[in-house]
């Protein structure tokens, strides 16, 4: 009876230390578990949080990029409307210059025909002060074109001023000038052939 009671107690002993050991195996799987897991969610938010900056990123690029086309367009129709306007403003002047200088070359012929006929003198005397009046507006003529030409001067050097801001603005942002550059040298092609005309 006594033996029995001892291998009884000796059963206990193991058995409580067996489930002891199981015990401590559980609480150990359990906290390498929940180590694995706040590993795998701190890994999970810092590649959201990595995909979010990227995502960020190209979508301030992507809003950078369109801004320059944006000026870049913005650009090249004002460039394209002033050499419109220009163009046409030119073609304008050149048609009432023409028109003025065939008048004033009739009205000539005109007074030197009725000089040439001897017409009376007073009829002389009129013809001299018309002539004086057209070489007059003759020579205001070639003032205004005179001031003509100063305006388009004065709006070419502002424009060239704009252009250097916009140019400085650009590459203070590091954006390539080349575009712009492009742009401006084919215009002053362009004109250099219209002045050559």
């Amino acid at each position: 009876m006594r033996e029995e009671e001892s291998r009884r107690q000796k059963d206990k002993r193991r058995n409580d230390m067996i489930q002891r050991m199981e015990d401590d195996l559980e609480r150990r799987r359990q906290e390498n578990l929940r180590v694995e897991l706040k590993q795998k969610d701190e890994a999970d938010g810092k590649e959201a949080a990595e995909a979010a900056r990227r995502a960020e990123i190209a979508r301030l690029e992507q809003e950078a990029i369109d801004r320059s086309r944006a000026q870049q367009a913005a650009i090249k129709k004002a460039i394209r409307d002033k050499e419109r306007a220009d163009d046409y403003a030119m073609t304008l002047q050149m048609k009432k210059r023409e028109a003025r200088n065939k008048q004033l070359e009739e009205e000539e012929r005109m007074g030197r025909y009725v000089t040439n006929k001897a017409v009376q003198a007073v009829h002389l005397k009129q013809m001299r002060k018309k002539q004086e009046k057209l070489s007059y507006e003759r020579a205001r003529d070639l003032a205004e074109q005179e001031a003509q030409r100063l305006i388009g001067a004065e709006e070419d050097e502002l424009f060239r001023q704009y252009t250097a801001v916009c140019m400085d603005e650009w590459q203070k942002d590091g954006k390539s000038l080349l575009p712009m550059q492009m742009e401006i040298a084919r215009q002053q092609h362009a004109a250099s052939k219209l002045s050559a005309v």
